[in-house]
């Protein structure tokens, strides 16, 4: 049980997630909003339930729509390593309150996807499969927009890891990287770290509608979905139940649902062509 007469005043504690926002806002690297949210929520001298509290309220401004930032810097410490997983086991062992089962949910995720792919079911690149991983890194790094395009498709998650911070790469490919299918979860995995794309809307809605891509990943995303995208997931074929849970409890949480749409929330198929996804953009 969680010693009540201990708690931060839930006034505070949303204050507090305020102004840890607010830092970020004032920092340029998504390793320093890592640094500040790490610094908040696991400051040893506050008790591990204390600390569950703060990552709640943290939770549930990100959810409101009120902070991207800090939320963008605890996923980016979780999969840089910066945040353990020992630290996380606490935060989920501390939030012990009914309240917090969304938390708790998006918590006891793993990196395992909904989906998994054999290794046969991946198609045979003629070139790919003919150079060494040092040539493909290589080639990650070079500007040619044809050779980029053909290293979208790559499984191994150095050569994407390389290819995510090429300036040349693209919104558009991006979304096509992320859209294949069959998909490998150590490939989508490296987006966690890429606070770059990651803070794109577009690439936040087909991460969590790949069935291939990591559940915690696809969990850790979804606050940051806007509501026209978490309907969607709702209504998605192939999503964990889980995360289906996950998003229709975010739902709750908005406080003003947006009844309209934009061009840019138009439903997306996992299953168009590059070409397709340049037309429309």
């Amino acid at each position: 049980m969680v010693d009540k007469s201990k708690s931060e005043p839930s006034d505070m504690l949303a204050r507090n997630a305020l102004q840890v926002e607010r830092d970020c806002d004032r920092l340029s690297e998504c390793a320093q909003w890592t640094h500040r949210v790490s610094r908040y929520l696991f400051d040893e001298s506050v008790p591990v339930a204390q600390r569950a509290e703060r990552f709640a309220s943290l939770f549930e401004m990100t959810a409101q729509g009120q902070g991207v930032r800090a939320w963008l810097g605890f996923v980016h410490g979780v999969y840089s390593g910066r945040i353990s997983e020992i630290a996380l086991q606490e935060l989920y062992e501390g939030a012990t309150s009914g309240e917090d089962e969304l938390v708790r949910l998006l918590l006891i995720a793993d990196d395992t996807a909904y989906v998994r792919a054999r290794k046969s079911e991946f198609p045979y690149d003629p070139v790919l499969d003919s150079v060494t991983l040092g040539e493909r890194k290589s080639m990650a790094r070079r500007l040619e927009l044809d050779i980029l395009e053909r290293l979208a498709k790559d499984g191994d998650p150095s050569v994407i890891r390389i290819l995510l911070a090429n300036p040349r790469l693209t919104e558009p490919l991006v979304l096509r990287m992320i859209a294949l299918r069959p998909h490998r979860a150590a490939v989508l995995k490296e987006f966690g770290q890429q606070a770059k794309w990651l803070n794109r809307a577009q690439v936040r809605r087909a991460l969590v509608l790949n069935p291939y891509t990591p559940v915690r990943l696809a969990m850790m995303v979804s606050p940051l979905l806007g509501d026209v995208f978490l309907r969607e997931a709702t209504q998605a074929r192939n999503l964990h139940p889980g995360l289906r849970r996950l998003v229709r409890g975010l739902l709750g949480i908005r406080p003003h649902p947006k009844y309209f749409r934009s061009s840019m929330d138009e439903a997306i198929s996992l299953d168009l062509s590059l070409e397709q996804i340049l037309a429309e953009t």
